[in-house]
């Protein structure tokens, strides 16, 4: 009997220990390795943003931020910002806008919608775009939508892209005296802006390089002021820069005007009254493509050297304009609309090339109805 009792708790602890084995094994089950457990979400709040200056880049607004904070690793910096460390430096059209309005909404109330309209190049290319498209590619910038650049039609085929940032000397100065620092200005970075909107001299190409594969935002500190700095056009003659100027304050004002979008406006209805008082429409609508092409070689002559790939030799160089008035709703690039709308408009242009020319009044103070479902379209009535 005796044995019975040793063998019984022999027994009873074995499987007491079977048991707490079986436990601890059945837990460890239950906890994931560290590696696989989900970060848990933290919502950052940024304590410190700088004031966003007039015109300035986002881009630009970044680089100062890690300039005054003292950030110079690229993935920390990134990852304060957007949540992310492998997003990129784009300067025209950035993404993920929403996450960087939210942490900088305890600093001053903005929205990413503010930070797109004002600070960002997207109302240039969306000024001739449908709303639909519009408003996918706002939200893809809120968001991190891939093809923004594809649905604002902002890949260029006519002109070279913008590799460096620009800059204005006069422009340089004046920041030093308003804000004591310098900045990228918005208007500067624009494809169609060679020349200062507001000063007419050329831009100058900066050593900060920029691209899609650009990880780093680089202030626009004294390097933009070095004297290896290459002006963006060698136009020389006063007409052609004041052309060029011309060009340059249609396209700047594409930032800050709200322009009603075409919707299934097609470009033959938007522009065929004006092409037809031009004598550019053959009997039974169609455009005389000889004619359209001598008008954009003569009318862009003294700035064909800027702009190559548009006003090439031949008339291959200019068929963008007989692409342009084709009967189909198509998103056009904003260069192909600015600059038709300086070969229409021309006879008013000329009287204002020069910011010194008197102040037109009367009929001449009128511009063109830009509407083209109105009977007066093309009329100097506005």
């Amino acid at each position: 009997m005796g044995g019975d009792v040793v063998w019984s708790a022999a027994f009873n602890v074995g499987s007491t220990t079977r048991n707490l084995e079986r436990r601890r094994l059945t837990a460890l089950q239950c906890v994931k390795p560290a590696s696989r457990q989900r970060p848990r979400t933290v919502r950052l709040q940024l304590a410190y943003f700088p004031e966003i200056y007039d015109q300035e880049l986002l881009y630009s607004v970044i680089a100062r931020y890690s300039l005054h904070t003292g950030r110079p690793n690229k993935r920390f910096l990134l990852t304060e910002l957007f949540d992310d460390r492998h997003v990129k430096a784009i300067f025209d059209l950035p993404t993920r806008l929403g996450i960087l309005a939210e942490r900088i909404a305890t600093t001053r109330p903005l929205q990413a919608q503010d930070l797109i309209r004002r600070n960002t190049l997207y109302p240039y290319y969306a000024a001739f775009v449908p709303v639909e498209r519009r408003k996918e590619a706002a939200d893809g910038m809120i968001a991190a939508h891939p093809n923004v650049r594809a649905l604002l039609n902002a890949n260029l085929r006519y002109l070279d892209p913008v590799r460096h940032l620009r800059f204005c000397p006069d422009c340089l100065d004046e920041m030093k005296l308003r804000y004591g620092e310098l900045y990228w200005r918005r208007d500067h970075q624009l494809p169609t802006v060679l020349v200062c909107p507001n000063h007419g001299g050329p831009l100058y190409n900066s050593t900060v390089q920029v691209g899609y594969n650009q990880t780093s935002y680089e202030p626009a500190t004294q390097i933009t002021s070095s004297n290896l700095a290459r002006a963006t056009v060698s136009c020389g003659s006063a007409t052609g820069l004041n052309h060029l100027r011309r060009i340059a304050l249609r396209s700047s004002r594409l930032l800050t005007e709200h322009v009603q979008s075409l919707g299934i406006t097609t470009p033959s209805k938007m522009y065929g009254p004006r092409l037809a008082k031009k004598g550019l429409i053959k009997q039974g609508g169609r455009l005389d493509r000889r004619a359209a092409i001598e008008l954009v070689q003569r009318h862009f002559e003294d700035v064909a050297e800027a702009w190559p790939l548009l006003f090439g030799p031949g008339s291959r160089g200019v068929d963008w304009i007989v692409r342009m008035v084709r009967d189909a709703p198509i998103a056009r690039h904003p260069v192909l609309h600015l600059l038709l709308e300086d070969m229409l408009e021309s006879d008013i242009q000329a009287k204002v090339a020069s910011p010194l020319s008197p102040v037109p009044t009367g009929e001449e103070s009128l511009w063109p109805c830009r509407n083209p479902l109105a009977h007066h379209f093309g009329d100097r009535v506005v």
